[in-house]
């Protein structure tokens, strides 16, 4: 009984603890309570006798799967608040849209993750072991082996029509074959065959073997666990080769050059496939003929008394010195024939923003509504629709993505002529009446319900940097403006 009253009081306690962790979990309806009334669940006793439990007492499973529980949402909860989304700020869209489809799955469990790896993990014998036969298939450890499968390759690449007969053949030999040799083996005892002993039995010698997983309890598991582990290598050289050797080093621009030839080459070759691919059947049996060379060449390269020379051959110090030379020559000559004109230093240019201010009709007074992005004229559709981006503080206007305010730099009245900003927005002047003096542009015509505006075009010049965000080459959040850096807008005047 002392066991019972235990787990009674562990029970208690972790109720307890979810009460008081019920406000910070934002579904805490799904913690469960212990359960009251008789519960005539049945639990051996250290003596091996049977009792019954006392009411009132919550059974050790269910204790363990409420502490399993707040254990996952802890976890959860505080992965979501630690981590970042991404390490890359341009990939935040492409994480938002996982965690999109993510609301319809379960969320992140110790429990279920630790289950569905015992039934991966329990199903990946087949992939492992066609890795295995792929190696051996390389080494030459059984030649008469790699020699058939190089004669079955060699006629798929002629005729790749033959893929679904190979694939048939196989199913038929490896798994219905060995099983009905397996229930139809010879007798070992050649009293009871009256034939040849390599003659299979008349009758059914053993039942049908049904394929199923190995258990987390099988020397096969762990062996599928050590393979796992192992061969988890090829897929992170693969990936390490995608992006780092083609990506990172041709694909992104890094290096303009070599990426704009690269994408003008290939948008030439598959722009010349799609318009004469006709032409290209001419070209297959030689294509199949170097595949085929290429392929015995490979293989052949990897025999035990050649591999040791060929490797010795690529990793050696000479090849790694011509091939970095000529990649050099080939840059030179690439920079020779193309010349970029990339901007050099800062990138300066000039943001506005508007000034709106409202007529008072009542003391027919101009007062100040916003700062606008757009001018809100009477034809304006952010004006109509109200859907125009508004801040009523300047200060906290803040620059374009990868841009900065340039030093010592204030927003300041446009003291150009507001003829000169209406024709760059294609504002019609006919709708519209303007003060040269004091810039500001008046509505001509009263359509927004009595509402009449003015405006007036702030600007302030901002500076870009080539090759890295305003925030990386400063290490500063350019975001936030302090208020000194602003020019005061003047105060309510009458019309």
């Amino acid at each position: 009984m002392m066991s019972s009253q235990r787990e009674y009081k562990k029970s208690n306690v972790l109720g307890l603890v979810q009460e008081n962790l019920s406000s910070f979990f934002a579904d805490s309806g799904h913690t469960s309570q212990p359960k009251e009334g008789p519960d005539e669940v049945k639990a051996l006793g250290d003596s091996g006798t049977l009792f019954n439990k006392q009411p009132n007492e919550t059974s050790a499973s269910d204790s363990t799967q409420q502490s399993n529980f707040m254990m996952d949402k802890i976890i959860e909860r505080f992965i979501t608040m630690a981590l970042p989304a991404t390490n890359e700020e341009t990939s935040t869209a492409r994480i938002q849209r996982r965690i999109d489809q993510m609301e319809c799955r379960p969320s992140l469990s110790v429990q279920l993750m630790s289950r569905n790896f015992i039934q991966l993990n329990s199903r990946l014998s087949l992939p492992f072991e066609f890795i295995n036969e792929v190696l051996n298939f390389l080494s030459w450890k059984t030649p008469s082996l790699t020699l058939t499968w190089l004669v079955v390759i060699t006629n798929l690449i002629i005729c790749p029509s033959y893929v679904v007969t190979v694939s048939l053949l196989v199913f038929i030999l490896i798994p219905m074959s060995r099983s009905f040799y397996d229930i139809y083996q010879p007798l070992s005892d050649p009293k009871l065959n009256p034939g040849p002993l390599s003659e299979l039995s008349p009758f059914p010698v053993r039942n049908p073997h049904f394929v199923k997983p190995p258990t987390e309890f099988t020397r096969e598991f762990l062996i599928n666990v050590t393979d796992l582990q192992n061969h988890m290598l090829i897929y992170i050289h693969v990936w390490n080769f995608v992006t780092f050797k083609l990506i990172n080093r041709y694909g992104n621009f890094s290096n303009e050059l070599v990426s704009s030839v690269l994408f003008v080459s290939l948008l030439s070759f598959s722009l010349l496939l799609y318009v004469f691919g006709d032409f290209a059947r001419i070209a297959l049996p030689f294509m199949k003929a170097l595949g085929i060379v290429s392929l015995w060449l490979v293989v052949y390269s990897f025999h035990p008394n050649n591999k040791d020379f060929i490797l010795d051959f690529l990793l050696s110090e000479e090849l790694r010195i011509k091939l970095q030379k000529s990649t050099n020559d080939l840059e030179r000559a690439l920079n020779s024939e193309f010349v970029f004109d990339q901007p050099s230093g800062d990138m300066v240019y000039e943001i506005e923003i508007f000034e709106i201010q409202m007529l008072d009709e009542e003391t027919n007074e101009w007062k100040f509504s916003r700062f606008s992005d757009d001018p809100l004229t009477s034809k304006s559709l952010p004006r109509l629709a109200h859907t125009e981006s508004y801040v009523h503080n300047i200060s906290k206007v803040n620059p374009p993505d990868n841009f900065q305010f340039s030093a010592n730099s204030k927003w300041n009245i446009d003291l150009q002529s507001p003829e000169v900003w209406l024709q760059d927005h294609l504002i019609d002047a006919n709708g519209v009446r303007f003060d040269v003096d004091t810039k500001w542009v008046y509505d001509a015509e009263v359509e927004d319900e009595g509402q009449t505006f003015r405006r007036r075009r702030w600007i302030r010049t901002v500076i870009g940097f080539i090759g890295c965000s305003s925030e990386e080459e400063t290490g500063e959040d350019s975001a936030e403006l302090k208020s000194e850096d602003v020019s005061v807008p003047p105060e309510d005047e009458s019309v």
